[in-house]
Formats: structure tokens, sequence, C-alpha cells
């Protein structure tokens, strides 16, 4: 209370403000490991879609970030795959998911499924 009076402290000083990262410092934090990694759980023929021939759409991705395509794991269905996203910004890991997503439409469209309700997106 003293500073207050004194002026040395102002109401100013006691307001709470979000520091905003620069993209920088983003990429920094995203090399150093404290990001959190995307995982995608994707049938095994929508799996394929997303690797592309000979690797083709799995290598464009690889550009964006780290991808892989693995084996899910127990409890899920052994031949379920799972898409793991990460060591990139949280902009390029959504641009890989938004790919990813891409490819899943293209590869229903072909195979003339019907496209999910607009709402449901």
């Amino acid at each position: 209370a003293e500073f207050v009076e004194a002026g040395v402290l102002k109401p100013e000083h006691f307001e709470l403000r979000e520091a905003l990262l620069t993209d920088e410092e983003l990429e920094r934090q995203a090399m150093a490991g404290e990001e959190v990694p995307f995982r995608l759980l994707l049938a095994q023929g929508d799996a394929a879609s997303v690797v592309g021939k000979m690797g083709a759409n799995v290598m464009r991705l690889r550009d964006i970030a780290q991808v892989s395509i693995d084996n899910a794991p127990a409890p899920f269905d052994p031949s379920e795959r799972i898409c793991f996203i990460a060591r990139a910004s949280l902009a390029d890991r959504l641009r890989v998911v938004r790919h990813v997503l891409s490819d899943l439409c293209l590869a229903a469209t072909a195979r003339g499924d019907e496209p999910p309700p607009s709402e449901s997106l």
C-alpha cells in the first residue's frame, strides 16, 4: 500500500496480461519437446490413403512435420493405424491434419462413399 501511495506502483502494474510468443519462440518450444503431439486413429484402408502410392502423400507431410503411421496399440483393433504428428509448430501440425483430412475425403469420394453432413464437420 505504501508503494501505491508513494506513486512507485500504479494500478496498471497489477493488470494481468498474456504474453504472446513470437514465431521464433514457438519454433524453439516445438523443438525443445514442449509440444503436444497429435495422434489420429485411422482404419487400415484410410491409412493407405494417407501414405499414398509409394509413400508420396506421407513424404509430402514429412516436409512439414515429423509424421509416422504406426500400428495401433491395444486396446485398439490391430488393423487400425495411428498417424503421429510432431516436431513442428502448432500451425504446421494443423496444416498436416488438414492434408490428412483432405486425403481421406478424396479417397472416400473416389470410392463413392457418401460425404458426411456439413454440420458434423
